[in-house]
């Protein structure tokens, strides 16, 4: 199935996947995806990778 995002979306369930994952700084990885830290904080508290 064919994942959609939302028109101003930036990070996919595989980017959102790697944030949880990671064990790479919140800087490095938002600048690597040129994403607002904000949304990399948001992300790794979360326990799905699914938008709701």
């Amino acid at each position: 199935m064919e994942q959609v995002l939302h028109g101003c979306a930036r990070t996919t369930e595989a980017v959102r996947r790697e944030i949880q994952n990671s064990k790479e700084n919140i800087k490095t990885l938002s600048d690597r995806y040129s994403t607002n830290h904000k949304t990399f904080i948001k992300w790794r508290k979360r326990t799905y990778t699914h938008s709701k």
